[in-house]
């Protein structure tokens, strides 16, 4: 099938095309995916990390820590007291927040375990915020020798688990999104080099079938213009724009050829027509030497022209006979 220039450039803008749209769409789509996996690290596993966080600092902090504080007397009863009732709340709180997000089943076996042990927990904090209420300094001092870590070390223990299985998780899924981004990465490179490929291909149909028979072509017209004769016009065998040009060129040759014959043509008639009108004044001139001579009675004189046309030839030999005749 015989394709136009016209077709091919479209033809190679249309690959380029394609393959900057394909790039784009899987570009596109590969950061749709990485930014929703992203989203489900920070939304699922992120976000139960923090509840973990604020279970542990809640224990860790309003609990044991204000509970020694009181003893020492650091803090007094009143802050005490506001600490641990506002643990109670967000212990609470976050718990329920906890148990409603998703999990996998390791996750779901430690939060069954933890559950129980939250229960005690909220027990011996009730038994915590009566003891500050009563202001009651030996029973706090019993409290924290003998409640306080028994029931707050297995909480801390099964938090640190879960936080464990939730980074566990967490790294999974930046696992699985590293790949995926790699995945596409992979993809890109490969269709980039494809686009590449079909880029250079393109750039080199257009080279050998259009910008070398146009510098070809271009080379032919310089010389015609110069006024040589017999130049080869190159692609004139094509069937697309440049065999038309070709064609058009062989058609200008052609008739240079035709105006340069009839001005060689029209020269040698010039020439011709004055070599005539150089015969015709000598004639003119001898004949009036001849006529002059028959005048003073000199009849032996006669008219000698070598280089003219039958009429010319004609005339000189009318006078020479009238001459003899005489």
């Amino acid at each position: 099938m015989l394709l136009t220039i016209k077709t091919k450039l479209v033809s190679c803008l249309a690959i380029l095309t394609l393959g900057a749209l394909v790039i784009a769409a899987n570009g596109y789509v590969s950061l749709q995916s990485a930014a929703q996996k992203a989203d489900d690290l920070a939304r699922r596993n992120v976000a139960q990390m923090e509840l973990l966080k604020t279970v542990g600092d809640m224990y860790a902090v309003n609990v044991v820590d204000t509970a020694w504080k009181r003893r020492t007397d650091q803090i007094s009863w009143d802050a005490a007291h506001k600490a641990v009732v506002r643990a109670t709340a967000v212990i609470a709180e976050s718990w329920r927040a906890l148990a409603a997000s998703p999990a996998d089943d390791d996750q779901i076996r430690l939060r069954s375990e933890l559950a129980p042990l939250l229960k005690g927990g909220d027990a011996i904090i009730a038994k915590l915020i009566q003891i500050l209420e009563q202001r009651d300094v030996n029973a706090l001092q019993r409290f924290t020798e003998e409640d306080l870590y028994r029931v707050i070390e297995p909480i801390s223990e099964k938090v640190s688990a879960l936080v464990s299985s939730e980074l566990t998780r967490a790294r999974l899924v930046a696992a699985d999104a590293q790949g995926a981004a790699k995945s596409a990465t992979l993809v890109l490179l490969i269709i980039g080099g494809m686009v590449l490929s079909s880029g250079a291909a393109a750039l080199y149909v257009i080279l050998r079938s259009v910008i070398h028979p146009l510098s070809e072509l271009t080379r032919a017209m310089m010389q015609i213009a110069n006024g040589a004769e017999r130049v080869a016009i190159p692609g004139t065998e094509r069937r697309d724009e440049i065999g038309d040009m070709a064609g058009a060129l062989g058609v200008l040759q052609a008739n240079a050829a035709k105006v340069r014959a009839l001005e060689e043509q029209e020269r040698e008639a010039a020439q011709r027509r004055l070599q005539a009108a150089e015969s015709m004044a000598s004639v003119v001139s001898d004949v009036g030497e001849v006529v002059a001579a028959a005048a003073a009675g000199d009849f032996t004189a006669r008219l000698q022209i070598e280089h003219a046309d039958e009429q010319m030839q004609k005339l000189v030999a009318g006078i020479n006979e009238i001459n003899a005749v005489v």
